[in-house]
């Protein structure tokens, strides 16, 4: 309400909506329909404006707008009757949705032969992690044609695998995934250790 197509709204306390409007198949600039949905803390409100049967004479010059002013009128009135309260309050016991997550697509895969003094041989694996820390990469490797999961790692964009395999020569990717709901983004490119 405090922007957008109801930012008309003169309603003056706690009100939230949804506003629409049809164009009109005939009339260039023209609207078949206009709705606005709405609700305070006590009451909820659907208005129309229209035409029973709309044609090049019967329509509207304005779209979402009119219903807007007319669910405001309406809400002043009743106001002035029921003094609804001024702005929404949180039951108590809600909490707020988390953001949603956004799985980044991994083209900077890197698989690296390294040698540690205290680690020994190991294939560090790189990547640019989300700066959503949520996000788990879950990394795979594959070994004769199968896909090995290898180990998972939440919020980075490293992984250490200690098991060096000389002979095969594994190829390695990660594939991002959405912790609350277990949604598997794309796998990234594949890169060797060498």
């Amino acid at each position: 309400m405090s922007n957008g197509t109801a930012s008309g709204s003169q309603y003056p306390k706690s009100l939230a909506g949804k506003t629409g409007s049809t164009q009109h198949p005939y009339v260039e600039s023209g609207y078949k329909d206009s709705w606005f949905v709405g609700f305070n803390p006590k009451y909820t409100i659907a208005t129309w404006i229209g035409y029973d049967q709309s044609n090049e004479q019967h329509y509207l010059t304005s779209g979402s707008a009119l219903a807007t002013q007319l669910s405001s009128t309406i809400l002043t009135k009743l106001d002035s009757v029921h003094d609804f309260p001024t702005e929404f309050n949180v039951p108590d016991g809600v909490e707020d949705l988390q953001k949603p997550v956004r799985l980044p697509q991994i083209n900077d895969f890197e698989a690296e032969f390294s040698f540690g003094l205290f680690d020994g041989l190991f294939v560090e694996l790189t990547w640019t992690a989300s700066e959503d820390e949520r996000i788990e990469y879950h990394i795979y490797k594959i070994v004769n044609g199968k896909h090995e999961h290898v180990g998972t790692v939440k919020g980075k964009g490293r992984y250490i695998d200690n098991q060096v395999d000389y002979i095969r020569n594994p190829t390695y990717y990660v594939v991002p995934v959405n912790p609350l709901n277990d949604y598997s983004g794309q796998r990234s490119n594949e890169s060797r250790a060498f």
